[in-house]
């Protein structure tokens, strides 16, 4: 006689029944959603006919409006922060001195040289 307990488990198949269960519950909410939007499609469909498309459209042209506005601000700030560590970087070489960067500049060169032997 068989039983399936977490339990008995090894730690592997615990996470494999993490994984599992994790897909179950996407699965899950995204079925409810499916079918509670085709009962409500149907339902304003009665009442407005074909213009009941405008809904959803409304609501997938507002979730894209949003996305586009939220990523491009995390454009910008990955943006301005390129800008403050390319700023960094100029100043740490004003400080170190014009041999230093000639040294730096020799390395860099030494190396490309290395990579491509």
């Amino acid at each position: 006689r068989s039983r399936c307990f977490i339990r008995s488990l090894d730690e592997l198949d615990r996470a494999e029944a993490a994984v599992e269960l994790a897909k179950l519950r996407t699965f899950t909410v995204l079925g409810f959603s499916f079918l509670t939007g085709a009962a409500c499609g149907g339902w304003l469909s009665r009442w407005l006919g074909a213009s009941a498309l405008l809904l959803p459209a409304a609501v997938t042209a507002t979730m894209g409006v949003a996305y586009l506005l939220h990523q491009s601000g995390l454009w910008m700030r990955a943006t301005c922060q390129e800008q403050q560590d390319m700023t960094h970087m100029t100043s740490d070489f004003s400080t170190r001195g014009e041999e230093s960067v000639n040294d730096k500049i020799d390395d860099m060169e030494a190396g490309s040289k290395l990579a491509w032997a």
